[in-house]
């Protein structure tokens, strides 16, 4: 996405997914349904990120705990330029 906002919903019967979010400009909303873990990256410029408290802090971004043992999960990366990120 250029410029403006946005939600995407990601996948319940995800398996394993790779998803990647690229942003110029605006607000970006990702939903990671209940159930589905996520180990997720961002790179940021000016961008504040909001994730939910499902996913921990790691070195690279965030993840759930059960992301290793999970069935379904999700690697996202997520770049933003200016605006903010919110992952629920």
């Amino acid at each position: 996405m250029g410029v403006g906002e946005a939600a995407v919903t990601l996948p319940a019967a995800a398996g394993q997914t790779s998803a990647s979010v690229e942003m110029g400009v605006g607000s970006i909303t990702v939903r990671v349904p209940q159930g589905v873990a996520a180990r997720i990256d961002v790179s940021r410029a000016l961008c504040s990120v909001r994730v939910d408290k499902r996913f921990v802090r790691s070195e690279d971004g965030y993840v759930s705990t059960n992301y290793r043992t999970a069935g379904n999960k999700i690697e996202l990366d997520i770049t933003c330029a200016i605006g903010s990120i919110t992952v629920r």
